[in-house]
């Protein structure tokens, strides 16, 4: 029997934040290895592409492999120089559909959205192996990811390996596949991405074309999470309703539903009476890695599906039946509660200039961003709230001087809890600077005025 938990009480652009510094340098790395498969010869030996560090051929026939010894001529006109990270985002790219969200499907038929993706989940031989997953799937309007990010980090620290699949990425599409609590790496990622890839493409005919964008992504990432062997996967679902994406999943271990608009009920097409609430964890006082008051909520439906998930699969009585107090929660849950994160929301970043005299101490650039993924009026007041909060808690601060390039990464990564000291000899006026999502289909005419109108209240006198 599949649990729903609902919570009582965030749709990101895809790479707005642009390039990093270390995707620049990834860049600069991989062209090199570009310019060496261009350059390669036309027969090059199979195991020598393999050596090329992360590089990923093609498959390759086991036809065009008999004709190698045969006639090298042949296997220079067959053969498939390596893949590179650029060509797997190339390849990506015209899956982008012109369809808005609001639109209407331009396919039509039998094969349309979820018969379309069961249809390539048994193209690519994962119908059972999605069956064996042992699934979180979260569903909702808002808090989505952070229950996730929640979920994971809980049950990583219970010690399983998890497998995160979110949406969207802010800046590399490799975020939205989390392996125990880290993105997957370049080079199984190519492996796994060429792999379906070329299962699809090998099999596309007029009534079934390659699929879109996100459900190449989700036939994605049930394809890594099968052949890693997560313990748990955690799905965040794409836009909702019957014909989501992700709704191949038959049989999870649970479900939980996030906060819920009343304008979303007929595109989840969840019926009320389904929508049992549940009793909620209560989590005053416990520390949270996601700042706002509103990560309370997802926090505490992420420790009631963690909960259910470890007694659904029998873990629970071998972690905690003995240990477990009532009226506490267990160490591992408090770890994952203070250590999950999920970048874009509720997440502060400072902005580093390098020392005018040329030296290598970071200061702050005077210029701090708060992002976050807030994209409806219900959301927009819980950020218009933490971001007054946390710019006020800002104020007349700068961000210490930091050693090395590695610590300020890591407080890169920290959503909302940078360490501060006060500079007594900085008389520079912090410029705060918030970032959301705004869609062609919100309208900011309604967003804005209840960002102001919350700031105003709370005080904080921003502008």
């Amino acid at each position: 029997m599949v649990q729903v938990l609902l919570s009582n009480n965030l749709y990101l652009g895809q790479e707005i934040m642009g390039h990093s510094e270390i995707c620049v340098r990834r860049d600069h790395f991989l062209s090199g290895f570009t310019w060496m498969a261009l350059s390669s010869p036309s027969c090059t030996h199979i195991d020598g592409v393999k050596k090329l560090k992360g590089l990923r051929y093609r498959n390759m026939s086991s036809q065009i492999v008999g004709k190698f010894s045969q006639n090298n001529q042949d296997i220079s006109q067959e053969f498939q120089l390596p893949s590179t990270y650029e060509s797997a985002m190339e390849a990506l790219s015209t899956l982008i559909t012109q369809k808005k969200r609001n639109g209407t499907s331009a396919i039509s038929g039998p094969n349309q959205k979820l018969d379309r993706m069961l249809r390539y989940i048994k193209i690519l031989g994962l119908e059972e192996k999605i069956a064996d997953l042992k699934i979180i799937h979260v569903a909702g309007t808002k808090g989505k990811g952070s229950t996730c990010a929640f979920s994971e980090a809980i049950l990583r620290e219970c010690g399983f390996r998890t497998g995160l699949f979110t949406s969207p990425h802010l800046i590399d599409v490799r975020e939205r596949y989390r392996l125990d609590g880290m993105d997957i790496c370049q080079e199984n990622f190519l492996q796994y991405f060429w792999d379906c890839w070329n299962q699809l493409k090998a099999n596309i005919s007029e009534d079934l074309p390659m699929p879109p964008l996100f459900q190449f992504l989700t036939v994605l990432a049930f394809k890594i999470f099968v052949s890693e062997k997560v313990d748990v996967a955690i799905i965040e679902v794409g836009l909702g309703g019957k014909l989501d994406s992700t709704n191949v999943i038959k049989e999870p271990v649970v479900c939980g539903i996030t906060s819920l608009g009343m304008d979303h009920m007929e595109t989840l097409g969840i019926p009320l009476k389904v929508v049992a609430p549940l009793t909620m964890e209560k989590l005053n006082g416990t520390r949270l890695s996601l700042s706002g008051d509103h990560q309370l909520s997802n926090a505490a439906l992420a420790v009631s599906l963690c909960k259910s998930w470890l007694r659904s699969t029998g873990n629970w009585k071998r972690l905690f039946e003995d240990a477990y107090k009532e009226n506490s929660l267990p160490e591992q849950f408090l770890r994952g509660l203070s250590a999950a994160r999920l970048s874009g929301r509720a997440q502060i970043v400072v902005d580093p200039l390098i020392n005018a005299s040329g030296g290598n101490k970071r200061l702050s650039g005077g210029l701090t961003f708060y992002l976050d993924g807030a994209h409806s009026p219900e959301s927009m007041d819980a950020c218009a709230r933490w971001f007054s909060a946390a710019a006020v808690e800002r104020k007349d601060l700068s961000l210490s001087s930091v050693s090395s390039e590695v610590e300020t990464m890591d407080r890169a990564w920290t959503n909302g809890n940078i360490k501060h000291c006060h500079n007594q000899e900085s008389e520079e006026i912090l410029k705060r600077i918030l970032l959301f999502n705004c869609m062609d289909v919100r309208d900011p005419q309604i967003l804005l005025p209840k960002l102001v109108d919350t700031c105003a209240s709370s005080g904080s006198e921003q502008r």
